[in-house]
């Protein structure tokens, strides 16, 4: 099932040139920001329609997550700062503008998208590392970052601490990503429940960033996409105040629009206090409506549905 990402609508425009990169993560700054689009490509059986919404919370000053998409919906980031003062939010944003400009509007990733995505985010890490050692005010500053990117039939993550990526799947939630974190650590071995991570003294710690190590361990996952899967990056902000389970339940409800499901997301974390930023990315596939397909596009969906000729 091949993708398509050529953008139809957005309420924000994504051409990722160094003005538009400005724009997106210099949102950050605000308390809240939204983006919305779908996305159709030529040759392709796909929908993607995605939304990214983040706010700063009720007890922070300032917004250290930063979020963005590629222009034709090919990649999706999520990154949340760490290290004090302005610090983190230079790190995630400056994370972000490395993925940006690496991997372009259209996110081709070549034969190899492993390495690919390893070389953008070691090559993220390089360039956060460097400039807290020029900067006496960023030191040890860093950030997460939880990359996905659409190629083909498949999709592909890059990712290290804290921050997670899920998909539902005819009615289940799966978590993809591993936590870098200590309390992670405890729960591999048993010693914790996934429902006690968020309430321990140490759920902070991570053991993974980018940019606070001159190299960084970066995990790569990769796998099948399949039609009517919803993928969601967020930052810990969400999920140390909201259950799996809930977080099923409202990316469960079909009724809603990728930004409903945004903000419902968002909303549940200012209900339950609010007490870090909070960034979610939502991105759903879906057939594409009739009358949009191409000819390759409609042979392959009644080849699917013989019952729609």
């Amino acid at each position: 099932m091949p993708i398509n990402h050529n953008i139809k609508r957005s309420r924000l425009k994504f051409d990722l040139s160094s003005a538009e990169i400005t724009k997106v993560l210099l949102c950050g700054q605000r308390q809240s920001f939204k983006i919305a689009g779908v996305s159709l490509r030529t040759g392709c059986d796909v929908l993607i329609e995605y939304d990214i919404q983040t706010d700063r919370g009720l007890r922070r000053a300032t917004n250290e997550d930063t979020a963005v998409a590629g222009k034709n919906g090919a990649w999706f980031l999520v990154a949340d700062g760490m290290g004090g003062h302005a610090a983190g939010e230079v790190a995630s944003q400056l994370a972000a503008s490395t993925v940006a400009e690496l991997l372009g509007n259209e996110g081709i990733l070549g034969p190899n998208p492993e390495l690919v995505l390893r070389r953008i985010a070691e090559e993220a890490n390089a360039r956060i590392y460097e400039a807290q050692r020029r900067r006496p005010d960023c030191a040890g500053m860093g950030t997460t970052l939880t990359l996905l990117a659409l190629s083909g039939n498949r999709y592909y993550l890059a990712h290290v601490g804290d921050s997670r990526a899920y998909v539902l799947r005819d009615g289940f939630i799966r978590q993809l990503t591993k936590d870098h974190s200590v309390i992670w650590q405890l729960f591999e071995n048993g010693i914790l429940s996934k429902e006690e991570l968020s309430r321990h003294p140490k759920k902070n710690l991570v053991t993974r960033s980018i940019g606070t190590h001159p190299q960084a361990e970066i995990d790569i996952e990769e796998d099948e996409i399949r039609e009517n899967d919803i993928f969601l990056l967020c930052s810990d902000g969400l999920t140390d105040v909201v259950s799996d389970e809930s977080i099923r339940k409202i990316l469960s409800d079909g009724g809603k629009s990728p930004q409903q499901l945004c903000a419902a997301l968002v909303e549940s974390a200012l209900e339950a206090g609010g007490p870090d930023n909070v960034t979610s990315v939502v991105v759903r596939l879906g057939p594409i409506p009739e009358g949009k397909r191409t000819a390759t596009q409609e042979q392959a969906h009644r080849k699917r549905d013989p019952d729609s000729r």
